[in-house]
């Protein structure tokens, strides 16, 4: 669900306002603004699905997790259940270059913005690195489109030689 409006309060809460004035409301803890990480389903790769641990909510005390998800199309908080899909969920390896009240102010800004969903230039990857480092990248991409041009590049040295 897009997140309307999001507020930090200055007890270690953090308000999310969503459409037909439903509130979430999150319980910040020593974990809120460090980046998840699980592999990607159903991919040859092992592409890894990156996230930002949220907090927890303040009523059921689920952990939540801020995330770029193709199948919605945009940031969003879901549960650490949702998250994870069944799978082994890792802290991200590395400190953030942002404190974690930065991350998450970055990673909420975002998700309200609502920025589709793209593999190349707004993917989960992008998205948490950016809120981690300001910076987009993704780990993956890079990896994926430099081993597509070692490919070609190989595919056209023999196919020059051939001729």
């Amino acid at each position: 669900m897009k997140i309307l409006h999001y507020s930090f309060l200055p007890n270690g809460l953090i308000r999310v306002d969503y459409p037909g004035n439903q509130i979430l409301w999150i319980q910040r803890n020593e974990h809120s603004g460090r980046v998840v990480r699980r592999t990607k389903i159903n991919t040859l790769s092992k592409v890894q699905h990156t996230g930002i641990y949220l907090g927890v909510d303040y009523y059921t005390r689920e952990p939540l997790i801020l995330h770029n998800h193709y199948r919605v199309g945009f940031p969003y908080i879901s549960t650490y259940q949702d998250y994870a899909l069944g799978q082994q969920v890792y802290w991200h390896e590395g400190r953030c270059t942002n404190n974690p009240s930065m991350v998450l102010s970055i990673a909420l800004r975002d998700a309200k913005a609502g920025i589709s969903y793209d593999v190349l230039l707004n993917n989960c990857q992008t998205y948490t690195n950016r809120a981690c480092h300001n910076r987009n990248h993704s780990e993956d991409v890079t990896k994926w489109v430099g081993g597509l041009l070692g490919i070609s590049l190989v595919i056209g040295f023999v196919r020059a030689i051939a001729s």
